[in-house]
């Protein structure tokens, strides 16, 4: 859906994604807080974090996903989540909407929100990761 509205009405297809993407953090945090010490989360396509409805969108989603967690005693690493949105208006919507929603995050929790394409940040990111060995040298 190509939209110039800052936020929009949620779509049928948005909320089987958001439901997909509920479970899948719900079921898999504790399994891959066990196993690092550092969990990375991307959404590459942000948005305003909210739609005109109300309703959550993914970077809000995910992270109430992680603090609101049943296990939240299992999920001890480092969660670094990673939100980049194209539209300068979205990305300061969902800037102003995190602060607001979270004044304090857990200390074990850090939000990066980058506005700009995709495909032009993806790389970056992935440089300034720890730990990437790249295979090209």
């Amino acid at each position: 859906m190509a939209t110039k509205e800052t936020v929009w009405e949620l779509e049928e297809h948005s909320i089987g994604k958001h439901l997909v993407l509920c479970n899948y953090l719900n079921a898999w945090l504790p399994i891959m807080s066990k196993y690092n010490q550092r969990l990375l989360i991307i959404d590459g396509f942000a948005g305003p974090g909210e739609y005109k409805g109300g309703q959550l969108g993914s970077p809000i989603l995910a992270l109430d996903a992680l603090i609101a967690h049943k296990h939240q005693n299992l999920l001890s690493p480092e969660v670094v989540f990673y939100f980049i949105e194209k539209d300068p208006k979205r990305c300061d919507h969902l800037k102003s909407l995190i602060v607001q929603r979270y004044p304090s995050l857990p200390a074990n929790v850090k939000v990066h929100i980058t506005c700009g394409k995709f495909d032009s940040h993806m790389g970056e990111l992935l440089d300034d990761c720890s730990g990437i060995v790249n295979l090209a040298t």
